[in-house]
């Protein structure tokens, strides 16, 4: 198993996009994982995207850890303040430059790491970055940024797999919209066309059902404007899971990531099953 991070030139702050790559030797899978708003992710102890690799890698998949540019890195100082987390380190951070940094990212792991099959995982707003991508909506949010354009073939995105991603938030959620990046986010409108654009390739959705931001519907609109086989796209409620997926009935816990790995596991047997039965045919 071999380990690189990458520091690439983001937007923002300290202009710094951090991809970490774990590679397992043999594997020719690789899933890409956009952290939500605000979010950090690292291959250090604790971390929620460190624990979901660590799953992901014995069923030999490749992993890339994508972290976005900001003004500080030091979360841990802010304890559960996260709103003052925001502020002090994203403050002035517009919605399409956090997409920009992911772009970025994307667009050198595309061109410099060459895998069979390409997978993205978006937690929350990094699900949303996913399906613009996918969607091929992207370019025209940056374009209206005046940002430049980094190279991506949506094309060669096998599956989007979004973990509490929605096209509005709840009500009792909505004081977080003032906070850096969500204040800008693109209309509704905007990321279900990105969905409809979607008619390759397969999806997976997962719904925390104790999910504070999103309700399951905000995230099943979505899926079902996808215009995939059945069998192409699959949605499923994680009982007593957060939006974050950290928690199960209100504690800590790695079981709801533990279950959405068994269920991308299952769906990518199927799916093969299902490429193999349409070839014969």
């Amino acid at each position: 198993m071999d380990f690189t991070k990458y520091e690439l030139e983001g937007i923002f702050g300290d202009r710094k996009v951090i991809v970490d790559h774990l590679h397992v030797n043999g594997a020719d899978d690789l899933i890409v994982l956009f952290h939500g708003v605000h979010g950090c992710s690292s291959f250090t102890e604790g971390n929620k995207y460190a624990s979901l690799a660590g799953m992901l890698l014995p069923l030999g998949f490749n992993v890339c850890l994508v972290e976005t540019s900001r003004i500080r890195r030091d979360r841990e100082s802010f304890g559960d303040d996260r709103a003052e987390w925001a502020w002090q380190s994203f403050k002035g951070k517009k919605y399409c430059e956090e997409l920009y940094d992911n772009c970025k990212a994307l667009s050198f792991i595309l061109e410099n790491l060459k895998y069979s099959s390409l997978n993205l995982w978006g937690f929350s707003l990094g699900g949303l970055h996913s399906i613009l991508i996918k969607g091929y909506v992207w370019k025209e949010l940056l374009s209206a940024c005046r940002l430049s354009i980094p190279q991506i073939d949506p094309e060669r995105i096998k599956t989007v797999i979004t973990s509490g991603s929605g096209d509005s938030i709840k009500d009792e959620a909505r004081n977080s919209l003032s906070l850096p990046i969500l204040s800008t986010v693109p209309a509704a409108e905007i990321l279900l066309r990105s969905a409809g654009n979607i008619k390759n390739g397969r999806f997976l959705s997962f719904y925390g059902q104790m999910d504070g931001t999103f309700s399951e519907s905000s995230c099943r609109r979505i899926f079902e404007l996808l215009p995939l086989l059945p069998e192409d796209k699959s949605f499923h409620v994680i009982p007593g899971s957060d939006h974050s997926f950290r928690q199960m009935d209100g504690k800590p816990s790695l079981k709801p990531l533990e279950m959405t790995v068994s269920i991308l596991m299952e769906f990518k047997t199927t799916a093969i099953q299902g490429v193999s039965r349409r070839n014969s045919e």
